[in-house]
C-alpha cells in the first residue's frame, strides 16, 4: 500500500486554534517518516513561507494549501497543484478577507490548479449528512463536481473517535460511489500530540474570553498528527482512500514557491534605461553639490554605480527618489536613517549627511556579496506620513502592500491571556504579572526560571497549571498586526504573490512578515514617522510668520554656540540627547565637531554602557588613558575612536583589511558576530577569521588577540551611518534651541509627544530661560500654543473641560464675528455648557480689559 499523507493540518498561524509552529510540524513529520505533509491554515497563507523553507531543508515535500470558509458551503480544504492554483488560492483568500465572505460562484472563476477536499468538520456537506438530508447533500456535491470535476474533488472521511464518525463514513461512501466522487482519508490536525488537546482548548478559550471571538474547541483529543500504523488500523477497510492521500500529494509535489529571486519593480522597460536615468540624475546632483568635483568623489561615485548596475538596483533607487521628491514638493520634512545614509548615490538623490566627508562605508549598505535588497528607511513628519502612504498606493496601486507583523506569546502576555482563559481574577493576574521581571519580555518562561534567581520563590511557581500552559504556548503566534511602516513594491500584481488582508485604513496587507519578505526577494521600504520632524516643521512655520526664512538642511555644522549648548548638557528637547543619561554623557564627552555627535549617539546604548566601552572611550579621548591597538593595521580603522570599536562598520573594515575577507564575507561575519552564538558557532567564526588573518601575513597570536577584541565589542557596535543621519537631526534641533529657543519650545509643544518629557517640563524650562508664559484667553488663544509678544500663549485646550472640539468652536466663532465681550457673550454665541463657562472664568480666560492685548 502506498504511503499515507496528512493533507489537512492547521498550525499556530490558524490563530488561537493550532498549537504548533510550521517548523515543529516539519520536524514531527520527519520523526514519523512521512515523505510529504500539507499545511492548510484557516483563511491565510501566513505560515507557508517558513513551512516551505523548513520542509525543503529537512527533505520533506511541502504541500501548500489552506482551509477556507465558503458561504453556504462551510469550510473546504484547497491544495495547490501548480502556479495557477497557487495564484487562485491567493485570490480566494484575499477575496474572503477583504469582503468577509466568498461565494461558490467566486470559486467557479478561481478553481484552476486547485484540488478541493470537502466533508470535514464544519463543512456544509457534513452538516447535511448529520441531519440525514441526503438528497440536498448529493445536490451540493454535484454542484462542487461541476466546478472541480471528479479528478480534483474529494470527499474527506475522518474518524476522530467521536460518536457517529463510523456512521457518517458509511453515508459518505454511499454518496461517493453513487456520484463517482473519490474519497480520501484525512485527520483534522490541530495539535501534534494527543496531550496537547489541553493547549488547544485553552487557546480557544483565550479567543473567546480575551479576543471575544465565537469559537468552540474540537470535540476530542484525537485530532493530532497520527502515525502510519494508526491510520492503517483505523481505516483498514478503506485502503483506496488512504492511497488517494498519496495520489493527491503526487499531483501537488512539483509545485515550488518562487523564492530566492530578486523582484525589483520596474520604472522603465529595461534595466539599462533605468541605469542611464539614475546615472544622469546623480551626476547632475554631484556637479551641483560638490563643485569642483574632486577625484575622491568621482571614484566613490563610479564604484557605487558599478555595484548598483551589477545588482540591477537602478529602479530601486529611482523609486526611492520619486517618493522623496513627492515629499519635498509637498514640503513634508523627511530624512534617511540606517545604513542607506552611507551611500553617496543616496546622498545625491535624497540629501542628508555627506558620506565621504563623514567617512561612511558604502559596503555596510550594499556590497557585491549581498543577495537581497538593501534596507532603505525614511523618516517623515509624523503628522503628514499618511500623505506619503497615499501617494505610494495611488502610484503603484496593485503592486504595493503593507507588511504583516506576527504577535507571539511572551511571558507577561501569556500569563495575562491564559490567566483570563482559566478564569483567574483580574487582580490576581495583575499581581502575578507585576512581580515578573521586566527583562523577561524577550525570553520564554523556562529560560527565565533558569536565569533569574529572583524567580526562585515566585508566586507563579505555585500556579502549576497556569505555568505549564504558559510554557507550552511560549513563542506561538496568536495574532497578526500591521508592520509599523513596512511597504513592499513588487514587479507584479501582489495578489499573485501571496494572500492579503485589508488594514483599518483600507490598504492591502501581505500575509508575509519582515523575514518572509526577504525570502521572497521583495523590495521593501520602511516609511516611518518622526515627531521631531513635526516639531521642527512647526518651529520653522512660526519663524516664517516673523519673516525669518531658515534653511535648516543647509546650516553650517560647525556653529560654536550650538556646540556650547551641547557641551553644557542643555539638551532637554534635543533629538536623541534629552534623557538624563544622555545629558550626562554629552557633558563628559564635550562635543566640538559633528563626528563627536555621531560617537555620542552610538555610545549611549545598553551594550556599550554595560561593557564599560563608554568609560574606555572617555578616558582615552581626554588623555587619561593611552589607546591600545593589538595590531598596527587597526590604527587607521580605530584611530578616530581611540582604539575602541564603536561602529559596526569598523568590524567590517577589520574583517576586510586584517582578515582578508571581501566585503560580502565581512558583512556576513559582522551579522554573525552580532547575534547570540553558541560556543561551537563562535569557534567556527574564530577559525575562519584567524585563517584569513594568517593568509594575510599576520601572526596567529596577534590574529587571536584581534579576534578576541572584535568578539568583545562587535555585539555592541552601532551602525555609523544610522548614527550620522540621526546626528544631523540632533544638530538641527540643537541649532534651533540655541538660536530660536521660544520657537523651538513652541514646535515641541505643538507636535504632540515628541520626546521623554511632558509639556509641563518643557514650559518650566522655557520659564527658567526667561521666556514669559501667558495663560489662555478666549480672544487670543487657539488650539495650539502660540507666540505672543516675547513669550508663549497657552491654548484653550489647557482649560479644564475644553477639548479640541470646543476650542475650535470658540476660535471659529471669534474669527467669524469678532472678540467676545464677556462670559455671557461667550456662552450665548458658542452655546457652551455652564461648567465650561465657569472653568473659563476661573482660568481668567474671559477677563476683558482691552480687545487688543491680554489683561495683565
Amino acid at each position: 500500500m502506498r504511503e499515507f499523507v496528512h493533507l489537512h493540518v492547521t498550525s499556530s498561524f490558524s490563530f488561537l486554534w493550532g498549537t504548533f509552529t510550521p517548523e515543529a510540524l516539519v520536524k514531527k513529520t520527519l520523526q514519523l517518516r512521512f515523505p510529504y505533509v500539507a499545511l492548510t491554515d484557516k483563511n491565510t497563507l501566513l505560515g507557508i513561507t517558513r513551512f516551505y523553507v523548513c520542509a525543503r531543508e529537512y527533505g520533506i515535500t511541502p504541500i501548500i494549501g489552506a482551509e477556507v470558509e465558503i458561504n453556504n458551503a462551510g469550510w473546504m480544504v484547497f491544495l495547490v497543484k501548480n502556479i495557477h492554483g497557487y495564484r487562485n488560492l491567493c485570490k480566494i483568500i484575499t477575496y474572503k478577507n477583504s469582503r468577509d465572505r466568498v461565494e461558490l460562484k467566486n470559486i467557479y472563476a478561481l478553481n484552476k490548479g486547485l484540488i478541493c477536499i470537502t466533508g470535514g468538520r464544519g463543512s456544509f456537506f457534513r452538516k447535511l449528512i448529520e441531519n440525514n438530508r441526503m438528497d440536498i447533500a448529493s445536490d451540493h456535491i454535484l454542484k462542487l463536481k461541476s466546478i472541480f470535476s471528479s479528478k480534483r474533488l474529494y470527499l474527506a472521511i475522518q474518524n476522530h473517535k467521536i460518536k457517529g464518525d463510523n456512521e457518517i463514513i458509511e453515508k459518505y461512501c454511499e454518496i461517493a460511489e453513487k456520484l463517482h466522487i473519490p474519497t480520501v482519508v484525512t485527520f483534522q490536525v490541530a495539535y501534534l500530540h494527543r496531550e496537547d488537546y489541553e493547549v488547544h482548548k485553552v487557546l480557544c478559550n483565550v479567543a473567546v474570553k480575551y479576543h471575544h471571538r465565537k469559537l468552540s474547541p474540537l470535540p476530542g483529543d484525537h485530532f493530532f498528527l497520527v502515525d502510519k500504523n494508526y491510520v492503517e488500523k483505523v481505516f483498514s477497510e478503506y485502503k483506496r482512500s488512504i492511497e488517494n492521500t498519496y495520489n493527491i500529494a503526487n499531483m501537488c509535489k512539483d509545485f515550488s514557491l518562487p523564492l530566492k529571486r530578486m523582484r525589483p519593480p520596474r520604472v522603465f522597460l529595461s534595466s539599462e534605461e533605468s541605469y542611464k536615468k539614475l546615472s544622469s540624475i546623480a551626476l547632475k546632483s554631484l556637479a551641483t553639490k560638490k563643485p569642483p568635483v574632486s577625484l575622491e568623489y568621482l571614484k566613490r561615485f563610479t564604484s557605487e554605480l558599478d555595484i548598483i548596475k551589477k545588482q540591477k538596483l537602478s529602479d530601486f533607487f529611482l523609486i526611492v527618489k520619486e517618493i522623496h521628491d513627492f515629499a519635498k514638493k509637498k514640503n513634508i520634512r523627511c530624512s534617511i536613517r540606517g545604513s542607506a545614509a552611507s551611500s553617496l548615490i543616496v546622498y545625491l538623490l535624497l540629501s542628508g549627511v555627506d558620506p565621504v566627508e563623514n567617512n561612511l562605508l558604502f559596503e555596510r549598505f550594499l556590497n557585491e556579496g549581498r543577495g537581497d535588497f538593501p534596507d532603505v528607511d525614511i523618516d517623515f513628519d509624523s503628522e503628514r506620513r499618511d500623505e506619503v502612504f497615499k501617494f505610494i498606493f495611488e502610484k503603484y496601486h496593485k503592486k504595493c502592500a503593507l507588511i504583516s507583523t506576527i504577535l507571539t506569546f511572551r511571558v507577561r502576555g501569556a500569563v495575562r491571556m491564559i490567566g483570563r482563559a482559566l478564569d483567574y481574577p483580574y487582580k490576581e493576574i495583575k499581581r502575578l504579572n507585576k512581580s515578573l521581571p521586566s527583562a523577561m519580555r524577550r525570553i520564554d518562561i523556562a529560560s527565565a526560571l533558569d536565569r533569574y534567581p529572583e524567580l526562585e520563590n515566585h508566586p507563579i511557581l505555585r500556579e502549576y497549571k497556569l505555568l505549564d500552559l504558559v510554557k507550552r504556548v511560549s513563542g506561538l503566534p496568536y495574532a497578526r498586526s500591521v508592520h509599523l511602516g513596512g511597504v513592499i513594491i513588487s514587479d507584479e500584481d501582489i495578489e499573485n504573490i501571496i494572500s492579503l488582508d485589508i488594514s483599518n485604513k483600507g490598504y492591502p496587507v501581505l500575509h508575509l512578515d519582515k523575514e518572509d519578505v526577504d525570502k521572497w526577494g521583495l523590495f521593501k521600504l520602511d516609511i516611518l514617522g518622526l515627531r521631531m520632524h513635526t516639531a521642527i516643521r512647526k518651529s520653522l512655520e512660526i519663524l516664517e510668520t516673523q519673516r525669518i526664512k531658515l534653511d535648516l538642511d543647509n546650516i553650517p555644522l560647525d556653529d560654536p554656540l550650538t556646540y556650547k549648548t551641547l557641551c553644557m548638557g542643555d539638551t532637554l528637547g534635543i533629538f536623541q540627547l534629552e534623557s538624563p543619561g544622555q545629558r550626562e554623557l554629552v557633558r563628559k564627552l564635550k562635543p566640538k565637531k559633528f563626528f563627536d555627535l555621531i560617537v555620542e549617539i552610538s555610545l549611549f546604548r545598553p551594550g556599550p554602557v554595560r561593557g564599560n566601552m563608554v568609560y574606555d572611550f572617555l578616558n582615552r579621548r581626554h588623555g587619561r588613558e593611552e589607546p591600545f591597538y593589538p595590531s598596527k593595521e587597526l590604527i587607521p580603522i580605530l584611530k578616530d575612536t581611540h582604539g575602541v570599536i564603536v561602529f559596526q562598520e569598523q568590524v567590517l573594515e577589520i574583517a576586510h583589511h586584517f582578515a582578508g575577507m571581501d566585503y560580502g564575507e565581512a558583512d556576513a561575519f559582522r551579522r554573525a558576530m552580532t547575534k547570540d552564538r553558541s560556543k561551537k558557532e563562535m569557534e567556527k567564526l574564530k577559525q575562519k577569521f584567524i585563517e584569513g588573518a594568517i593568509s594575510n601575513g599576520h601572526d596567529a597570536s596577534v590574529a587571536e588577540a584581534v579576534f578576541d577584541m572584535v568578539a568583545c565589542f562587535a555585539a555592541y557596535g552601532f551602525c555609523k551611518a544610522h548614527a550620522a543621519s540621526f546626528s544631523h537631526i540632533t544638530y538641527q534641533s540643537a541649532y534651533l534651541k540655541t538660536h530660536y529657543p521660544r520657537e523651538f519650545y513652541l514646535g515641541l509643544l505643538n507636535a504632540g509627544h515628541v520626546g521623554s518629557y511632558p509639556p509641563s517640563v518643557i514650559l518650566n524650562e522655557a520659564k527658567r530661560k526667561g521666556i514669559p508664559l501667558y495663560p489662555p484667553h478666549v480672544n487670543f488663544s487657539s488650539t495650539e500654543f502660540l507666540p505672543y509678544k516675547s513669550g508663549i500663549l497657552f491654548p484653550l485646550t489647557t482649560i479644564k473641560f475644553v477639548g479640541e472640539k470646543l476650542a475650535k468652536r470658540i476660535v471659529k466663532e471669534r474669527e467669524k464675528r469678532g472678540p467676545f465681550k464677556d462670559d455671557v457673550d461667550l456662552k450665548t454665541r458658542c452655546n457652551l455648557p455652564e461648567r465650561v463657562v465657569e472653568m473659563v472664568k476661573l482660568a481668567g480666560a474671559v477677563k476683558i480689559t482691552n480687545f487688543n492685548s491680554l489683561p495683565n
